[in-house]
């Protein structure tokens, strides 16, 4: 009587024919794939014709920098609260003769700076308009 069973001499293995095919194939899929990517992205020359550009079209622009120490500066300059919200009145007072064009307020804020002075200037902008 055997208790102990004797291996069959087999070799187990993995056919790895079908892998390697499959690799081969996405291979040649993502490299056709970049070829037309890479076409797509060729610069075209296109003709350069100078338009004309109307008030109008052209919305207003104001940026204005909030630095850290509530300081405000517009264009690069420092300029104080009350001369900003006149300005902002004046911008807001001369599109009520129809023209049209909107006036955009960018405000940026410096990373360090409070957000309790962010919410003055906006609710001091908020009273002018």
């Amino acid at each position: 009587m055997k208790l102990l069973r004797e291996k069959p001499d087999s070799d187990y293995s993995f056919d790895l024919t079908a892998l390697i095919d499959i690799t081969f194939l996405l291979l040649a899929f993502f490299v056709m794939g970049s070829q037309f990517a890479q076409a797509q992205r060729e610069p075209l020359d296109l003709p350069r014709q100078s338009g004309e550009q109307s008030a109008a079209d052209s919305p207003r622009e104001i940026v204005i920098d909030l630095l850290q120490d509530g300081t405000l500066r517009l264009e690069n300059a420092p300029i104080a609260r009350e001369a900003l919200m006149a300005i902002l009145r004046h911008e807001i007072d001369a599109d009520k003769d129809g023209r049209g064009r909107e006036l955009d307020v960018t405000i940026r804020v410096e990373q360090t700076a409070r957000s309790g002075l962010l919410s003055e200037l906006a609710r001091d902008a908020a009273r002018v308009g």
